[in-house]
């Protein structure tokens, strides 16, 4: 930072700073232009949908008067279906006028956020669902698909009543999931209907 004041007292920004930052000052410009020419509050998200991004979210949210239209413009491959459905739930706080564009993939808890909307809008490009939650197993810091750990856990018992020498095998693969963890999973499963229909618009 410059060590130069502005009138307010805070310092004023160095040439490596804005220069650091450029595409974020970019990306700002961008979004006040959209929302200059729509009217429309503009907030993009990117990335995972998790208990740890609603917080920020709601922060992004807050922002927007009450009453003025939003879009969210979302890509993203899902994961947490209960963060998803507290997002939408903020999203259609105090306003009718909600829509989600996706110009890339919006799927699993994504798909949820996005059939939350009074409209989503889609280019040729764009692709929702399936709706498959994902479920974060942290010892192994990867998401696993709900449905697929619920089957797997629920067939053990005929596997391994066929090959005994397979239990084994899957109690390793199953090493992550204990049984508070297991009624989560089938808590979460409900919410994956049917794949949606391909929207476009």
């Amino acid at each position: 930072m410059s060590d130069e004041a502005q009138p307010d007292g805070t310092p004023s920004q160095s040439a490596f700073f804005r220069a650091t930052e450029a595409a974020r000052y970019a990306r700002q410009s961008e979004i006040r232009a959209y929302e200059d020419s729509t009217g429309c509050a503009l907030v993009v998200f990117w990335g995972p949908i998790l208990s740890a991004v609603v917080t920020p979210f709601a922060d992004a949210i807050n922002d927007v008067r009450p009453g003025q239209p939003l879009d969210l413009m979302s890509t993203s491959f899902g994961g947490d279906a209960e963060a998803a459905i507290r997002m939408a739930t903020m999203c259609h706080a105090e306003r009718d006028d909600f829509r989600v564009i996706v110009p890339d993939t919006a799927a699993s808890a994504a798909t949820l956020l996005a059939l939350a909307a009074e409209a989503v809008v889609m280019s040729d490009t764009s692709a929702l669902g399936p709706v498959d939650p994902q479920i974060l197993l942290p010892h192994r810091d990867q998401y696993f698909p709900a449905k697929g750990i619920v089957e797997l856990v629920d067939d053990l018992d005929g596997k391994t009543r066929d090959n005994p020498h397979a239990f084994e095998l899957y109690a390793a693969l199953l090493a992550d999931v204990d049984a508070v963890a297991y009624q989560t999973y089938r808590r979460t499963c409900p919410r994956s209907p049917a794949t949606p229909s391909h929207t476009t618009g």
